[in-house]
């Protein structure tokens, strides 16, 4: 009898054992595979429309020749780029104006989160922040005041000027 409890905890212990290594070798195979399944997962959004109107806000007529201001913020600059997701890496300031019917557009390759400014020379700034998606439609309407240029905010980073 003694050697048959003996017998029964060994096998006991030995199913415990392989329990454990089963467990060990999950946790070791999840850990090294994060990195894999992050590279699969992109918040950034591709091929993003940024466009709108820019109107009066009295009369609501449009506003030709205002500046537009896009800041676009990015978890990757490319595709195979780094990151953790705990911070945009990439940043573009993109500068335009609207059309004489007060109609601005553009198109960016990659976005997480957009900031529009839009300054025209006797009105208000105004202003619009929020995350991406893939057309991004934004209307701004300009109250009468003074306002300068400068107010604007641009970083040092502006790659591209679209007239």
């Amino acid at each position: 009898m003694k050697g048959l409890k003996l017998i029964y905890a060994h096998d006991t212990m030995k199913k415990i054992l392989i329990i454990l290594l089963v467990i060990t070798l999950g946790l070791i195979l999840l850990v090294f595979s994060i990195p894999s399944l992050l590279r699969l997962y992109d918040p950034d959004i591709t091929d993003v429309l940024v466009e709108g109107y820019v109107y009066k806000a009295q009369g609501k007529t449009p506003v030709g020749q205002a500046k537009v201001v896009v800041f676009n913020s990015a978890y990757r600059a490319n595709r195979e780029d780094y990151t953790d997701y705990s911070t945009y890496i990439a940043h573009d300031t993109l500068m335009l104006k609207t059309n004489n019917e007060g109609y601005y557009s553009i198109k960016i390759k990659r976005s997480a989160y957009l900031s529009l400014k839009v300054f025209k020379e006797g009105f208000l700034i105004s202003d619009y922040y929020g995350y991406t998606s893939k057309r991004n439609r934004k209307d701004f309407y300009l109250t009468e005041g003074a306002s300068i240029e400068s107010d604007l905010y641009l970083p040092n980073n502006v790659i591209e000027i679209v007239e």
